[in-house]
């Protein structure tokens, strides 16, 4: 799986998480427009809801992914922990963005 599908899967993920939080209609916007790109060393994450765009910029090296078995490295727990709590808060700032 590419970085970008990666970050994607995982910010979809946290979404569905905090659905709660927001109107299905906006979370229902957020996971069908949302796309990732890397640009100059950053994750460009765009969406779109009720006709607005937004998006926010990550740095890439704040994620780090990898295909185990590619390298037979083992799972690094530290750094899948630091992942889901960096797009935990992503999706935090994902939510404001879409209601406000």
């Amino acid at each position: 799986m590419s970085k970008t599908n990666a970050l994607k899967f995982l910010i979809l993920q946290k979404l569905n998480k905090h659905k709660s939080k927001i109107y299905d209609n906006i979370h229902k916007d957020v996971a069908y427009s949302l796309n990732v790109q890397i640009l100059n060393d950053n994750y460009k994450i765009t969406w779109k809801t009720k006709n607005n765009n937004h998006e926010i910029n990550v740095k890439e090296s704040d994620y780090y992914f990898y295909i185990k078995s590619e390298f037979n490295q083992n799972s690094d727990r530290d750094q899948i922990e630091k992942n889901e709590l960096s797009a935990e808060n992503l999706v935090l700032r994902i939510i404001e963005k879409s209601i406000n």
